[in-house]
């Protein structure tokens, strides 16, 4: 079984609380190996059918009954499952089936912390970065998310290389997404391959965009059509005009809007070359 699905970051910009000793970086250099966390404590059967139900719901036929969704996932919570506790703390912070209650929500996240996981530094990185329950405090804040990222989490490494920006460290950030591309993150792909495009390297941003896109990226899908359409305003990449696979992707990128978590791993198969293409690009 795959690693359980978590809702979504709650990584925002914000000019308050300035870094005065962020942390060092420095682990992220060409000697870096990605090593994906696997040490999770083993959940009860009864706690995973729960957060199973939870998911299912959440993916269903609306209406939704986010009430209930939350509910499954803070019974499968009190069971000690992990991404139910982070799920529940999300909810409970974003008033998502429940009333917004940050006080909740901190409690959820400090019991992740307990677990000592990867994602428990994220969900202390999103406390002290938002607030929640806390005074801000960016410092901790970056202290916790260089641990999550240290550990593997993607999530916590597209925070880090996000953090780096502003260093002007963009190599090291790069590292940091590729990771997190290898591992499925949708958004470091987009964060990857939109880099790449603003630095002009058209090879790197190309095949960045195209992981992307094979992971359900919608951003990255429509980045590949406007390249094969050769709609003006939009880089090429060096690829050969291809009308049909251009519409087909365009189509694509429509059914991920209301089907986000699809992804396309055969995406050469649902979008075929008509068009002989530059073999550095097909």
């Amino acid at each position: 079984m795959g690693l359980p699905v978590l809702l979504l970051s709650l990584w925002g910009c914000t000019r308050d609380n300035t870094v005065t000793n962020p942390p060092s970086s420095d682990w992220l250099n060409a000697s870096f190996v990605c090593t994906p966390f696997t040490r999770y404590p083993k959940a009860e059967p009864e706690a995973i059918a729960l957060y199973d139900k939870a998911l299912a719901l959440s993916r269903g036929e609306p209406p939704i009954d986010q009430v209930n969704i939350t509910a499954l996932y803070e019974q499968a919570a009190e069971r000690g499952y992990w991404a139910a506790m982070h799920n529940t703390a999300i909810r409970y912070y974003q008033g998502n089936g429940v009333m917004e209650d940050e006080q909740r929500a901190l409690y959820w996240f400090k019991a992740l912390e307990k677990l000592a996981i990867p994602e428990a530094y994220y969900g202390m990185f999103l406390v002290h970065y938002k607030g929640i329950g806390v005074k801000k405090d960016r410092n901790k804040a970056l202290e916790y998310v260089h641990k999550g990222a240290q550990l593997g989490d993607p999530d916590a490494l597209v925070s880090v290389a996000k953090s780096l920006y502003p260093e002007g460290k963009f190599q090291q950030a790069y590292i940091a997404l590729e990771c997190a591309v290898q591992q499925g993150h949708k958004q470091a792909a987009w964060e990857l391959a939109s880099n790449y495009e603003t630095d002009k390297d058209y090879d790197k941003a190309y095949h960045a965009y195209r992981n992307g896109a094979k992971l359900g990226c919608g951003s990255c899908v429509r980045a590949l059509a406007y390249a094969y359409a050769h709609q003006n305003k939009y880089p090429t990449f060096g690829l050969n005009k291809d009308e049909p696979r251009a519409s087909c992707l365009f189509k694509l990128a429509k059914t991920l809007r209301d089907k986000p978590e699809l992804r396309f791993p055969d995406l050469d198969e649902r979008c075929p070359a008509t068009v002989a293409q530059p073999k550095h690009r097909d």
